[in-house]
This record gives structure tokens, C-alpha cells and sequence, in this order.
């Protein structure tokens, strides 16, 4: 008997920067996972195309665009972070004119249009709105071109907020941005604001939220990762916090420290506010979970989940239904 395929939501993947700056890769080619190169001398781990996204079950992407360039090896935001971030939703757009079999999501009517297994939607999402400085620049331009998820940073701050790897706190300006996204109601993304940022934030934010890709302090500290009350703050919110299959958030790349965290959150704030929030494509980790380690893998996730005492309800939350409930669902 064939296994039941679980479809998924994964509200984070960084195919545009894998395929423009991490590996340089064709979306619509079969690639082994760590084929392909980079000028900054980063560990290669391509672990996302259009194959391996049907073979793992996917029923909807949270695309990122993060725009940042590299010099020198290193990670930097562009001189001019508009152009950088539109090359990358236009990326996106493109892939829909290449495979009508990938469909633009921006409401519940176009999600629940897709057919399972035959169809992939992804829905657009900016990690670091570094462009909004300039007052010239509003987020009505990303809801037209149909992004509909956001987030003020990525790891250093910017005018807008502090990143999760620097100080810096909300700004006069990100306030008036959070003010825009709230009008919209576009969702909105924790992930990568530092902890200051993310209780000033929090108490403004009324869209719909999440933390997309992030572990948990419990399992190890680090800057991406949740204390319990971060964790209670979003629950309070009907938010999600999507775990991430980043090693580096973790004390190994043992599965048994990504289940653990799924089983922490389950207890401390239960499974309706959980989901999958894989970051494939952006993880720079030179070691990677064997079992999760690409996309197509990710029924493995569902295996483990129920041989660690999550029944078919848990598992189907995790997998879609929270966050067909408390994102899509809400969008205008």
C-alpha cells in the first residue's frame, strides 16, 4: 500500500536568492542538492526545484525575495534595494509564465482553487524592506505586484528595525510602514527581528502574523530562536510560528532535536499554532538534517511526527491546515 501523501504549506523557501546568488541554478531542472556554486564561498545546498516540490507533496510556498548582493564574500544590502528586491519577484512572476502549473497566490479563493498533486501555488513574500526607507516607495507597490507577506529585516538593522544578529529598535518609520501593512492586511513576519524590535512590533501588529522559519530557545539559544514568552505572545495573536530545518538553530543535525522541538511547542502552546517553515534554499549550514535535508523529503517529516506521538489531526495542522486557517484565510 502506497503511504498517503500529506500536501504541505511552507512559509518560507529562498528559490529566488538559490537560483540568482547561492547556486545559480535552473528552477526547472532536476538538481542534486548540492549542485551548483557560489562567490562568497558558502556551502552549496540547492534543495528546492519544481521536481522535487511535487515529490515531497507541496501545495503552497512561501516565496522569498531577501534583496541583498554579495561583496567580497559577504552579505550586504544593495546601494539600491528596490531594483535588487523587484529582480527577485520578477523572477518569481516569470516561473509562472514558464509552468502554468505553478499559480500566484494572493487570496483563500486562488488557494483552495489548486488541484492537489497536479498544482503549486506560491505566495510572495519580502524578507528585509530595507526599499521603504525611502519615503518616495510604499508597500502598495509590492500589493499590487501581488505580494502578500512582509517583513521589516533580515539579520542587521535597517532604518526600519533592529535585525536579529544586531541592536536597533523600531523606527519612527517603521512604524508608519507597520501602519501601512496593518491597512493591507498583508501578512506579517517576526522572523529575523532582533528581541526589542519583536515586543514593539508585537504590540502594533494586528494582520495576520507569524515567525516563519525560527527554533526555539529551549532547544538552544540563539538570536532566531523563541523564548517561551515570544512564543505565547504570537499564540495571542492567532499567530503561527513555522519551525525551521536549519541545523544551525540546533545543538546537531539529529532529527530527534527538530522533533523535540515540535514536541516543546505542542505542550507549551499546542499544535494548532504550529506549521512548517522549512528555510530550504537559504540554509547555508555546511551539515543538513539527513532526513530533511531537501524538499522532496519532506513526507519523511510526517513519519517521524507520527512515530513521535502526533496523530493525524496534529500532523495535518502542521502540515496545512493552521496555515490555511490563520494566514490565508485572513487575506483580503
Amino acid at each position: 500500500m502506497e503511504k498517503k501523501i500529506i500536501p504541505f504549506i511552507d512559509l518560507h523557501q529562498d528559490i529566488a536568492d538559490n537560483c540568482l546568488i547561492l547556486t545559480g541554478k535552473d528552477f526547472f531542472v532536476r538538481n542534486s542538492l548540492h549542485a551548483g556554486s557560489n562567490e562568497a564561498g558558502f556551502p552549496v545546498n540547492n534543495q528546492s526545484d519544481i521536481f522535487r516540490l511535487f515529490e515531497g507533496g507541496a501545495k503552497l510556498i512561501f516565496g522569498a525575495s531577501c534583496p541583498f548582493t554579495l561583496e567580497k564574500g559577504q552579505i550586504v544590502i544593495p546601494k539600491d534595494p528596490f531594483s535588487t528586491l523587484k529582480e527577485q519577484l520578477d523572477f518569481y512572476l516569470n516561473l509562472f509564465e514558464r509552468d502554468r502549473r505553478l499559480k500566484l497566490i494572493t487570496s483563500l479563493n486562488e488557494y483552495e482553487s489548486l488541484k492537489t498533486g497536479e498544482e503549486i501555488g506560491i505566495l510572495l513574500h519580502v524578507e528585509g524592506a530595507d526599499f521603504l526607507a525611502d519615503k518616495s516607495r510604499s508597500i502598495k507597490e509590492l500589493y499590487d505586484i501581488g505580494v502578500r507577506s512582509i517583513g521589516l529585516t533580515h539579520n542587521e538593522k535597517n532604518a526600519l528595525a533592529g535585525g536579529a544578529k544586531s541592536d536597533g529598535e523600531l523606527t519612527a518609520i517603521g512604524h508608519q510602514r507597520l501602519e501601512e501593512i496593518n491597512h493591507l492586511n498583508m501578512i506579517f513576519d517576526l522572523a529575523h527581528l532582533n528581541e526589542k524590535s519583536f515586543w514593539q512590533v508585537i504590540k502594533i501588529i494586528d494582520t495576520p502574523v507569524m515567525c516563519s522559519h525560527c527554533g526555539i530557545d529551549f532547544i538552544k539559544k540563539d538570536s532566531r530562536n523563541l523564548s517561551e514568552e515570544q512564543l505565547k505572545a504570537i499564540c495571542q495573536k492567532d499567530g503561527l510560528v513555522g519551525i525551521a530545518f536549519t541545523p544551525s538553530f540546533y545543538n546537531s543535525n539529529l532529527v530527534e532535536e527538530l522533533i523535540s522541538s515540535f514536541r516543546y511547542l505542542r505542550k507549551k502552546i499546542g499544535t494548532e499554532h504550529l506549521a512548517i517553515g522549512s528555510d530550504f534554499d537559504g540554509i547555508i549550514s555546511p551539515k543538513l538534517f539527513p532526513e530533511l535535508s531537501e524538499v522532496s523529503q519532506m513526507q519523511n517529516l510526517s513519519q517521524i511526527l507520527k512515530k513521535s506521538g502526533f496523530n493525524s489531526n496534529q500532523i495535518e495542522q502542521v502540515f496545512y491546515r493552521n496555515a490555511k486557517e490563520r494566514l490565508i484565510k485572513k487575506l483580503n
